[in-house]
């Protein structure tokens, strides 16, 4: 199995076909499986920063994140990846696209950052806080959420604009949100 054969710890996974996944991990780890995980090749990140999150927005097409702001780009399915600077150098531990061009990534002390080229220049977006964002989630390009330490949850329904805090009836830590459906 993946968890046998590595002595790192995993982070994300992401299946763009029932047969065809990835999983990002430490030190610059990226393993695909072509077969539904019965066997997982190491791919080439380039990096060694741990890397926390992957999403792919079709089979080619898939960004990772990662700490020290690491942004990788791949456009073949894993066989290489590219780094891309933007000049943030904080930990981002999730990435989104609603769609093939908008995409967003969040991270440690309230970073939040956007895309609207598929991911060739990213700028920050200003959620009003410096918490430590663990998850972003976008249900379409305007409407998303971010969730985060202290039981912080976000809502933007202008892209990431404008932010209003949202009551999650916690203090403890927030590591994702997810929706079913749109």
């Amino acid at each position: 199995s993946l968890h046998d054969a590595l002595p790192i710890w995993l982070t994300s996974i992401r299946f763009t076909t029932p047969d065809t996944g990835y999983v990002t991990g430490g030190y610059g780890s990226i393993y695909k499986t072509v077969n539904g995980g019965v066997n997982w090749t190491a791919l080439s990140s380039g990096v060694r920063n741990d890397l926390s999150s992957v999403y792919f927005t079709g089979k080619n097409t898939g960004w990772v994140v990662g700490f020290c702001g690491t942004i990788l780009k791949t456009v073949d399915e894993g066989a290489t990846f590219n780094q891309l600077s933007y000049g943030v150098t904080k930990d981002l531990h999730s990435v989104y696209f609603p769609d093939s061009l908008t995409g967003f990534a969040a991270g440690d002390s309230g970073t939040i950052l956007k895309t609207l080229n598929g991911g060739a220049l990213w700028f920050p977006l200003n959620s009003g806080r410096l918490t430590w964002y663990r998850s972003v989630f976008f249900t379409d390009k305007i409407t998303g959420y971010v969730a985060g330490y202290s039981g912080t949850i976000l809502k933007t329904t202008d892209g990431g604009e404008s932010w209003i805090a949202q009551s999650s009836g916690t203090t403890e830590n927030l590591n994702s949100v997810y929706f079913t459906s749109t």
